[in-house]
């Protein structure tokens, strides 16, 4: 892959980043899984690419104007095809079980946040953590939530709501 920037597809980068180059006559493409766990991904072209090539194989796959791919935990996918085809945008899928397990834990961080604002308790940081949790409960950013829920702010708020209890 070239040493140059890649841009950004989309405005999402959590749990899957998807970048392109138009460079030497090709577009490049790469969607990498920023988590832990194996992500369904769909990534939309404006047309079917006649050559795609795997660039990990060097060998062309066949696809159709959709290029669905599985990505393993962190794995990295990278791929080349002619420069005129353009990303349309992606989709990606977390397995359900930990979508949601993710979002469950976020919930009760909140509530804890809650309970322990109303028992005149302060840590710093904690409203802004409160809204970030909730700005990524409502984007879907699983991997930034995994990462904060456990992080200091969250641990501190339950350690001293069990000492209350």
């Amino acid at each position: 892959m070239p040493k140059e920037k890649f841009e950004t597809v989309g405005t999402k980068t959590d749990p899957i980043a998807v970048r392109t180059l138009v460079c030497d006559n090709k577009r490049y493409v790469y969607a990498v899984n920023r988590d832990y766990y194996p992500i369904e991904v769909e990534i939309s072209l404006d047309r079917s690419p006649e050559s795609l090539i795997n660039l990990s194989t060097g060998k062309n796959m066949r696809s159709e104007n959709l290029l669905r791919l599985t990505l393993a935990p962190y794995e990295l996918r990278s791929f080349s095809m002619s420069p005129e085809i353009k990303i349309i945008g992606f989709v990606a899928t977390p397995p359900e079980s930990i979508a949601s397990a993710l979002l469950e834990n976020a919930k009760g961080a909140l509530s804890d946040i809650q309970a322990l604002s109303d028992s005149g308790y302060f840590i710093p940081g904690m409203e802004q953590m409160e809204q970030d949790i909730k700005s990524a409960m409502a984007e879907g950013r699983l991997a930034w939530l995994r990462r904060a829920l456990s992080g200091y702010i969250i641990r501190k708020c339950r350690d001293l709501l069990k000492s209350e209890g």
